[in-house]
Formats: structure tokens, C-alpha cells, sequence
């Protein structure tokens, strides 16, 4: 999953991918117009979700940043 993979790449991966994704969320999927009533309902619902989201993606970042100090560790 999403979160396996962010727990092995750099700690600030994590918190740029919870950045836009609250960013992607919150601002820039609701103010597209997708022709229907139902999408742009939904549009606007994701975005009460973002916050979630974001924490979501952010939840990787200390573990991340544990196992790249464990990895960069001098013996």
C-alpha cells in the first residue's frame, strides 16, 4: 500500500505527499467543474476529508525518518 511504500522512501516524501494531497483535496478538486451533480458534490465532500487524508500520509514520516537513521548509521 501507500503507506508501506512511504515508510521506505525519506521522511520529507511523506510530508510532501500529505502537503499535496490537502492541498489537492481541500483547494483544487472542489473548484473543478465536472459537469454533473453528483461528481461535484462529491468534489466538495472530498474535500472535508482532506485533513484525514493528510494526517493520514503523515503518519509514515517518524518511522520513515527512524529507519533512514538506522540505514545511515555508522557501525
Amino acid at each position: 500500500s501507500i503507506l508501506y511504500q512511504l515508510v521506505e522512501c525519506p521522511w520529507w516524501i511523506s510530508v510532501l505527499a500529505s502537503a499535496a494531497a490537502f492541498v489537492g483535496l481541500r483547494y483544487i478538486l472542489p473548484a473543478i467543474d465536472f459537469g454533473g451533480i453528483v461528481a461535484n458534490g462529491m468534489a466538495k465532500g472530498f474535500s472535508q476529508l482532506a485533513p484525514i487524508v493528510a494526517l493520514l500520509l503523515l503518519n509514515p514520516a517518524p518511522i520513515a525518518a527512524l529507519n533512514s537513521r538506522e540505514r545511515y548509521r555508522t557501525p
